[in-house]
């Protein structure tokens, strides 16, 4: 009787473990197993001392094969796969170190990876901190300004590669205004540049990190309409007893002024410099002036200065004789001197 139990229960088992089977054979003939390629993952370094940063990694990308069945290798990526290599224990110089590959889905197996090895250069790793310089490329739309930009930060860290780091001079933030008629705000990746304003490109894009890489710009622009006006030079005191003003050359002769308000504009006729006082002088001179807005007008794109020439000459009586301080034989004097520069 007991035999008969037993013979029963291996009878049992032994049905289970052929269903067991035919089950897999069954569903292997019907969902056999396929094989597909990612391509470009990311290598990912790991275990480099804190002290020492990657110059470049070729390939930094490698190409993956798996297999498995149809459902696994649906919407395959190179986010399902992890490819590391392994620099503990590396120094600065050149390596060469085999990847390792993991899939993030169950039931994958890795059938082929190329290449399965790449060559790392270490350098020393260093940090600096650079200041953060905004350009603008173009030119607002007509009668309007820009208004004091700002950036959200004027300093930024630099990491990475001894090499590369020491290159750069300053980060750039770059904003397109060709047009525009408001204010704009946006958020700008950083570019590094050398003390040439040339971008900085690393091979490998780790080498080089930028702490924070994107800027928040704001740029203000208002309404400014435009107008050219000549420039009148404002004189104060009088020439030496005996001379007269002559002549007078500013340069540039014109000047372009804008003001929000187009009124203030209307009504302006010309630009005055500052007070040039000639008071005492005897020859003619040359100033560098500064110019001297009405309240709510700018001066456009330009100069701020102008170059004055004012001429002091001998006084000229009724005849036509030139009458020096003593009245004599002045006029040889002045005429001596009336080219000059203050």
């Amino acid at each position: 009787m007991e035999r008969l139990f037993e013979s029963e229960t291996r009878l049992k088992i032994l049905s289970v473990v052929l269903a067991v089977i035919l089950w897999f054979g069954v569903m292997s003939s019907q969902n056999p197993e396929q094989a597909r390629t990612v391509y470009d993952v990311e290598v990912i370094p790991e275990g480099l001392d804190p002290g020492l940063a990657v110059l470049s990694l070729e390939p930094h990308v490698v190409d993956v094969t798996f297999s498995g069945p149809p459902e696994f290798l649906e919407d395959l990526g190179p986010r399902d796969a992890r490819v590391t290599v392994d620099l503990g224990g590396l120094g600065p110089g050149e390596a060469t170190r085999p990847v390792t590959v993991i899939p993030s889905r169950g039931r994958l197996r890795v059938v082929r990876v190329s290449p399965q090895q790449v060559t790392v250069r270490i350098e020393p790793r260093m940090e600096k901190t650079v200041p953060v310089e905004l350009q603008l490329n173009g030119e607002p739309a007509p009668d309007y300004v820009i208004d004091n930009p700002a950036l959200s930060v004027d300093q930024v860290t630099v990491a990475g590669a001894r090499s590369l780091v020491r290159r750069v001079a300053r980060v750039v933030a770059t904003v397109p205004v060709s047009g525009i008629q408001s204010t704009i705000a946006h958020s700008v990746t950083l570019v590094p540049v050398d003390a040439a304003g040339q971008p900085i490109e690393p091979a490998y894009p780790q080498a080089l990190v930028l702490e924070p890489l994107t800027v928040q710009v704001t740029v203000p622009v208002v309404y400014m309409p435009r107008k050219t006006v000549p420039v009148q030079a404002r004189l104060e005191g009088e020439p030496a007893p005996g001379y007269e003003i002559g002549n007078i050359t500013i340069e540039p002769a014109e000047l372009a002024v804008r003001a929000r308000d187009r009124r203030v504009l209307e009504g302006l006729e010309f630009l005055q410099t500052e007070a040039i006082d000639i008071g005492g002088l005897s020859r003619t001179v040359t100033r560098e002036v500064a110019l001297a807005p009405p309240e709510g007008v700018v001066l456009d794109d330009g100069p701020r200065t102008v170059r004055v020439t004012i001429e002091i000459r001998p006084v000229r009586d009724v005849g036509g004789a030139a009458g020096g301080p003593d009245g004599g034989d002045g006029a040889m004097e002045g005429a001596g001197e009336g080219g000059g520069a203050g």
